[in-house]
This record gives structure tokens, C-alpha cells and sequence, in this order.
């Protein structure tokens, strides 16, 4: 399988699949729960939309906080989306990122949206 780790949704589709992680905690994902170094994932939280509303919980659905490896390949797709998401964040200045560092959904981008493209999945 060819991973080409150049799109965020492939990124969060892939993590998803191949860590076992939910949708909504994949969207929920910030940079502060992953561990570069020891190339680990903290799954704790939960980010979804109910009727157009984002909902977002300290919590995943069964309660528990687990920790996920990163594959190798995954590790190289996550390093340049951070790199990605930094150099937009100093070309916007911040206009589009918030104090909520989500890997993949940015507030800016619509949980929605994000959450429509993974269900088309």
C-alpha cells in the first residue's frame, strides 16, 4: 500500500485504521498528546458535531486513556503535517489557528467538514 501522507484526512483516515482509534478521537487529537520522541499517541478526548454543534469530551467512549504507537511510516506523515501546519500558522499569522493544536481538524476548518470527509470513507 502507497501511503502518500501529503493530505490531512488520509493522515487522520490512516491513523484511525491502522491505531485502532475512533473517528471522533481521531478529530479530538492534539499535538500535546503525541509524543514525537517515544513515538506515542494519547488517546483521551473525544471531538464530534451534534446537530451543528461541536461537542467535545475529556473522555473517549469507553472511558479509558490509552496509549498508541506510531508506525514509522505514520511518524514521517505526522512530521510534515506538523511542519505543513507551521508554516501556515506563520503565513497566517494566526488567524487560522487557535490555542487548540488539533493534528487534523483545525477550528478554522470545521469539525464538520472534517467529519463529513472521514464518513465518506
Amino acid at each position: 500500500m502507497r501511503i502518500s501522507g501529503r493530505n490531512a484526512l488520509e493522515n487522520a483516515v490512516n491513523l484511525a485504521f491502522w491505531c485502532g482509534c475512533r473517528r471522533e478521537e481521531t478529530c479530538a487529537l492534539e499535538w500535546s498528546n503525541v509524543d514525537m520522541e517515544s513515538r506515542e499517541i494519547k488517546i483521551c478526548q473525544v471531538r464530534t458535531t451534534v446537530k451543528g454543534t461541536v461537542v467535545e469530551r475529556k473522555s473517549t467512549k469507553n472511558k479509558e486513556i490509552r496509549m498508541v504507537g506510531i508506525p514509522a511510516w505514520l511518524y514521517e506523515c505526522l512530521v510534515q503535517e506538523r511542519h505543513h501546519q507551521e508554516e501556515m500558522k506563520e503565513s497566517l499569522q494566526g488567524e487560522y489557528f487557535t490555542e487548540k493544536d488539533f493534528v487534523f481538524c483545525q477550528l478554522g476548518s470545521s469539525i464538520g467538514q472534517c467529519t463529513k470527509e472521514f464518513q465518506k470513507l
